[in-house]
């Protein structure tokens, strides 16, 4: 690992005034992002960009509305809404700056590694129940027949057993686009990386950049084969899979804070559109499964990120989300500010591992206000050795200072976007390091006005976990200063989104037996509590997140073989022969892990509705899931809606005979019922027809009346938001037939 110095000059005492920097004209700060700032501002933004060989980055470009004209020469690697995914270098980035279409450019570093966020498992989601539902009073036994479930990751083995079919026979990971393989043909639409798109191609590529995908697709849509029964068969075992390869060529930068932001969302969003593309051409519905997460960003659901895969899913495009592992990492801070100062001490939580101590925070202030922030040193006997002057969201320029004072030393490096788009926020992002972290602690201070709410991800180039604390050793100001919460820690990418399915992680076991039959007990932990590092809501805005919780400590599922390390023995349930060589069974622990439980299951949902949006999966699974002493009654930023209930929720999608609507005649359904937002009409009769929904009161007064349009399979959605809770009964008129029912409102 290399660790890049960003520092150019080099200062004995005093204070280094702000390098002059390039800005390309006066209102660009508040098109362009934090990272994109450095780029402009610092020289190449601290060597974190690599261009492709035509000198291109990967960036994503919100536009004032679809299909706005581009300048001319850019490549465009997808379209999402107003949102469009780019490759462009310095001069067409120039170019997007001065076209007043463009809202905002969000510029991608280095792909990177993940951040890391079964028999138990199954059990406790009552999957085993689902596989099996012949024998529970189901018309069939799901095992996701029909659906794609796609992986977004890295670390794929893809001739691990799990891929094959129960019995051995068939192979089901149907493509592969490894995004930074230059050496074969790139999928269709697309102008990097290599496709995968056979049996022979698939089973023999590699990537061997640790085991973390090969463990989520084990969980999603494993079969266990060579393990005794199947034990160790994910959730949709009869799915076909299909897999994303998010690294680069150019991972000269570990797993880490920054490591974790600069992945290339527009390469992520890339993979969603080639997974649900693929589906689409056969007709197959797709979940997809993104166990990953950082935390710069908003954390509103306003990110390029989260716009974009409001557009990309839809009936049968479904993506599910890690919510974060950092609820007992103090990472989240916030405070309302009327032109006041408060402080805090951030912190790199493996700093007396390392000779400096560095932090990577990331900080959005309120709507129209700005904000400022400061550094200062403190020796560990309260002493304040240096403090920085401060810094503006307002400003648009990124700076990179060092601050001497004897032996004492800080460096700073500042991004900032004094209005975001989406939201009209300021935001700075901030890189302090200091030259000595067994003697120093970094304080951050915050002014202006309005709330202000910041996230500390750790060291900067090594993947280490960050905390806001009131008090460090040596250091005590509680009560003065501001210490960090486990509310607000979902993270972006998977826990942030509007439109994803957002997954929180519970302890599935706390016992088990190695491969040498040793017996392993952690009897500090309680099965179906959450876990302790499970992310918590709420986002920014004040949504519930995560949606629902799923196993996620001590999973049990299948690991990439070449990779294995002897220290994960005693995490070692099984190990098989395969193909000549030993596969292994491994427990590992994240929302990574609740994830896939969770995709697999919408797996099974979907081979029963294949049209099922975001907004009615989330419904199905808020009226099914367990509740329980841990959970509480209602839903909350622990568990979500509750926990996960396969069982109940295919039961109600059965029940309410929406797989086949065409062989139902003139019965019709309305669902979810209660409703709380959006309703399904379902009426097989009706499929392609245009007719009117009218909704009575108790009294028989007609309340509303509407135009609807099927599709045809006999289904519309309309909304309910407009209703007061309580009961009503509703009516189909549609070509002289009609159908009629009972309906509960209920917010």
């Amino acid at each position: 690992m290399r660790k890049i110095n960003f520092l150019f000059i080099i200062l004995t005492f005093g204070i280094l005034k702000a390098q002059n920097s390039i800005n390309p004209n006066a209102e660009s700060g508040s098109k362009l992002s934090a990272t994109a700032q450095l780029y402009f501002d610092l020289g190449n933004g601290q060597n974190l960009f690599f261009p492709d060989a035509e000198g291109r980055i990967p960036a994503l470009v919100q536009m004032k509305f679809e299909k706005a004209a581009l300048p001319a020469g850019l490549k465009v690697e997808g379209i999402f809404g107003n949102i469009v995914s780019v490759r462009c270098n310095r001069n067409e980035i120039s170019k997007l700056l001065a076209e007043p279409n463009v809202e905002y450019i969000e510029l991608s570093c280095r792909l990177n590694r993940v951040h890391k966020l079964n028999d138990t498992g199954r059990i406790l989601s009552h999957v085993n129940e689902v596989h099996a539902g012949l024998s529970n009073g189901l018309n069939a036994n799901y095992k996701g027949q029909g659906v794609i479930v796609g992986i977004v990751d890295i670390g794929f083995q893809p001739d691990n057993p799990t891929n094959m079919n129960a019995n051995g026979t068939v192979f089901r990971v149907k493509r592969w686009w490894q995004q930074g393989n230059k050496s074969g043909t790139q999928p269709s639409g697309f102008s990097y990386g290599t496709e995968f798109n056979n049996i022979v191609n698939i089973g023999t590529a590699r990537d061997d950049d640790g085991t973390h995908g090969t463990h989520v697709a084990g969980i999603a849509a494993g079969s266990g084969y060579t393990t005794p029964s199947n034990k160790y068969m994910g959730m949709a075992p009869e799915s076909d899979m299909v897999f994303v390869s998010i690294k680069y060529a150019n991972d000269t930068l570990n797993g880490s804070a920054l490591g974790d932001y600069i992945v290339a969302n527009p390469t992520i969003l890339d993979g969603f559109k080639y997974i649900f593309d693929y589906a689409q051409s056969l007709g197959k519905p797709a979940v997809i499964n993104l166990s990953w997460g950082m935390h710069t960003g908003p954390h509103d659901g306003n990110s390029l990120f989260d716009k974009a895969v409001e557009i990309l899913t839809g009936p049968g495009k479904i993506l599910v989300g890690a919510c974060g592992n950092e609820a007992a990492n103090e990472i989240h801070v916030k405070t309302t500010l009327n032109n006041d100062t408060a402080y805090t001490f951030a912190l790199d939580r493996s700093r007396n591992d390392y000779v400096h101590e560095n932090v990577y925070c990331d900080f959005w202030g309120d709507s129209a206000q700005t904000f400022g922030l400061n550094v200062s040193v403190f020796d560990t006997t309260g002493v304040k050795k240096l403090e920085t002057p401060f810094y503006f969201s307002s400003g648009v320029k990124a700076q990179k200072v060092v601050f001497g004072n004897g032996t004492d030393t800080v460096w700073v490096t500042l991004g900032a976007n004094k209005r975001f788009a989406n939201n009209g926020k300021g935001e700075m992002l901030l890189m302090v390091e200091t030259n000595f972290a067994k003697n120093q602690r970094i304080r951050i201070g915050m002014t202006g006005k309005g709330r202000i709410d910041g996230w500390n991800s750790g060291q900067v180039y090594r993947w280490t976990s960050g905390s806001f604390l009131s008090k460090v050793k040596g250091n005590d100001f509680t009560g003065k200063y501001l210490t960090g919460l486990s509310e607000g820690t979902v993270g972006e990418n998977g826990g942030t989104g509007k439109a994803t399915i957002t997954a929180g992680a519970y302890i599935a076991r706390n016992s088990w037996l190695d491969t040498t039959g040793k017996y392993h007990a952690q009897n500090w932990l309680k099965v179906g509590e959450i876990a302790n590092f499970s992310s918590r809501g709420p986002t920014v805005d004040g949504r519930i997140k995560p949606d629902i919780s799923a196993p996620g400590q001590n999973i049990a599922s299948s690991m990439n073989y070449r990779t294995f390390s002897p220290w994960i023995l005693d995490q070692t349930t099984y190990a098989s022969r395969f193909l000549g060589n030993t596969q292994f069974w491994v427990l590992f622990s994240g929302t990574s892990m609740a994830a896939p439980h969770v995709a697999g299951i919408v797996a099974l949902m979907l081979q029963v509705n294949p049209n099922l949006t975001p907004a009615q999966v989330k419904d199905v699974l808020q009226k099914t899931a367990q509740r329980d002493f841990y959970t509480g009654k209602d839903s909350n930023n622990i568990y979500g809606f509750g926990k996960i209930n396969a069982f109940e929720a295919v039961k109600l999608l059965v029940n309410l005979n929406v797989k086949d609507p065409l062989k139902r005649g003139m019965k019709a359904v309305v669902y979810p019922n209660p409703v709380s937002s959006e309703m399904i009409v379902s009426c097989g009769i009706f499929a392609g027809k245009n007719g009117i929904f009218q909704i009575f009161d108790i009294a028989g007064k007609l309340v509303s009346e509407q135009s609807i349009n099927f599709d045809n399979t006999g289904i519309c959605s309309l909304h309910a938001s407009g209703f007061l809770n309580g009961i009503y009964a509703w009516r189909i008129l549609c070509n002289n037939n009609k159908a009629s029912g009972k309906l509960v409102v209920q917010h």
